[in-house]
């Protein structure tokens, strides 16, 4: 075998084992983030007394992830209320981040407004530097040397 060759193969497992960590390590990670940005920024950022929530941006079973090699998409899965009309189509999560419609009105107390959470998770996963830790982690655990 040529050296040509030789990194060639080496490359190619590199690929391999760098996709393998991005589909299991770094999903969990970014779902993770997800679901602790929700945590932060969407129920511990109101209070509401006119309604009960179901909690479902926490359950990571209802964000859809595909997987395309070294490619993650995440979408929040999530359905709105059908008890209400305003909330039968879309998903909540667009109604949570733009802030409304809401099905209450301002007399059952204050409407919460926009709160982002899919955007800034991600930054957060990314930008925080854990997406290049849970990788270097998984490539580390399938025997490569990764500095920095």
């Amino acid at each position: 075998m040529s050296l040509l060759d030789d990194y060639k193969q080496q490359m190619a497992q590199l690929r391999s084992d760098a996709e393998n960590v991005t589909q299991t390590k770094l999903v969990d990670g970014l779902l993770d983030a997800l679901t602790n940005s929700a945590q932060y920024r969407v129920y511990d950022a109101y209070s509401p007394d006119v309604y009960i929530r179901r909690g479902s941006f926490l359950d990571k079973s209802l964000y859809g992830v595909k997987r395309n090699g070294l490619l993650i998409e995440i979408e929040a899965l999530q359905s709105g209320n059908a008890a209400y009309e305003v909330h039968t189509t879309g998903h909540i999560v667009d109604i949570v981040e733009q802030g409304g419609p809401w099905q209450w009105t301002k007399k059952n107390g204050d409407l919460p407004g926009p709160r982002p959470f899919m955007e800034e998770g991600l930054k957060d996963y990314v930008d925080g530097g854990f997406a290049d830790a849970d990788l270097a982690e998984g490539l580390r655990a399938r025997g490569y040397t990764v500095i920095g």
